[in-house]
Protein backbone atom coordinates (compact mmCIF):
# COMPACT_ATOMS: atom_id res chain seq x y z
CA UNK A 1 0.00 0.00 0.00
CA UNK A 2 2.14 2.80 -1.30
CA UNK A 3 -0.43 5.47 -0.44
CA UNK A 4 -0.07 4.72 3.29
CA UNK A 5 3.70 5.10 3.11
CA UNK A 6 3.40 8.43 1.27
CA UNK A 7 0.86 9.82 3.72
CA UNK A 8 2.67 8.67 6.85
CA UNK A 9 6.05 9.82 5.51
CA UNK A 10 4.54 13.26 5.04
CA UNK A 11 3.52 13.31 8.73
CA UNK A 12 -0.20 13.15 7.97
CA UNK A 13 -1.04 10.87 10.88
CA UNK A 14 -4.67 12.02 11.31
CA UNK A 15 -5.73 10.33 8.09
CA UNK A 16 -5.67 6.71 9.26
CA UNK A 17 -7.71 7.17 12.48
CA UNK A 18 -10.19 9.37 10.58
CA UNK A 19 -10.62 6.74 7.86
CA UNK A 20 -11.05 3.94 10.41
CA UNK A 21 -13.67 5.92 12.34
CA UNK A 22 -15.56 6.80 9.16
CA UNK A 23 -15.50 3.21 7.87
CA UNK A 24 -16.68 1.88 11.26
CA UNK A 25 -19.54 4.37 11.15
CA UNK A 26 -20.38 3.27 7.62
CA UNK A 27 -20.43 -0.43 8.53
CA UNK A 28 -22.72 0.19 11.51
CA UNK A 29 -25.12 2.08 9.26
CA UNK A 30 -25.06 -0.55 6.53
CA UNK A 31 -25.69 -3.27 9.13
CA UNK A 32 -28.94 -1.47 9.97
CA UNK A 33 -29.85 -0.98 6.30
CA UNK A 34 -29.07 2.73 6.45
CA UNK A 35 -27.15 4.43 3.65
CA UNK A 36 -24.65 6.18 5.89
CA UNK A 37 -22.34 8.74 4.32
CA UNK A 38 -22.25 9.58 0.62
CA UNK A 39 -18.66 9.96 -0.61
CA UNK A 40 -19.72 12.44 -3.29
CA UNK A 41 -21.55 14.70 -0.84
CA UNK A 42 -19.89 14.09 2.52
CA UNK A 43 -16.19 14.01 1.57
CA UNK A 44 -14.94 17.57 2.05
CA UNK A 45 -11.67 19.22 1.15
CA UNK A 46 -11.16 22.75 2.44
CA UNK A 47 -8.19 25.07 1.98
CA UNK A 48 -5.62 25.25 4.77
CA UNK A 49 -2.13 26.70 4.77
CA UNK A 50 -0.28 26.84 1.47
CA UNK A 51 0.04 23.42 -0.16
CA UNK A 52 -2.28 21.78 2.40
CA UNK A 53 -6.00 21.10 2.73
CA UNK A 54 -8.28 19.96 5.55
CA UNK A 55 -9.99 16.67 4.76
CA UNK A 56 -13.13 15.29 6.39
CA UNK A 57 -15.72 12.64 5.63
CA UNK A 58 -18.96 13.52 7.32
CA UNK A 59 -18.13 14.32 10.96
CA UNK A 60 -14.79 12.48 10.72
CA UNK A 61 -11.80 14.78 10.53
CA UNK A 62 -8.69 13.54 8.76
CA UNK A 63 -6.60 16.58 9.65
CA UNK A 64 -4.45 18.58 7.25
CA UNK A 65 -2.81 16.78 4.36
CA UNK A 66 -0.78 17.77 1.32
CA UNK A 67 -3.16 18.95 -1.37
CA UNK A 68 -2.13 16.16 -3.75
CA UNK A 69 -3.05 13.48 -1.17
CA UNK A 70 -6.74 14.48 -0.93
CA UNK A 71 -7.71 12.69 -4.15
CA UNK A 72 -5.82 9.57 -3.08
CA UNK A 73 -7.63 9.53 0.27
CA UNK A 74 -11.01 9.77 -1.47
CA UNK A 75 -10.08 6.97 -3.90
CA UNK A 76 -8.97 4.74 -1.01
CA UNK A 77 -12.25 5.32 0.83
CA UNK A 78 -14.20 4.48 -2.32
CA UNK A 79 -12.12 1.31 -2.77
CA UNK A 80 -12.59 0.17 0.84
CA UNK A 81 -16.32 0.89 0.77
CA UNK A 82 -16.84 -0.98 -2.50
CA UNK A 83 -14.94 -3.98 -1.17
CA UNK A 84 -17.03 -4.01 2.01
CA UNK A 85 -20.39 -3.59 0.27
CA UNK A 86 -19.67 -5.32 -3.02
CA UNK A 87 -20.96 -2.18 -4.79
CA UNK A 88 -18.75 -0.41 -7.32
Amino acid sequence: MTWINEILAAGEHGVIPGMVDALNFQMKNWAHWSNGLDINEDFKVEPAEEGFVKVSYGAFNMDKVKEEHATTIKEVLIDFESKITGRH
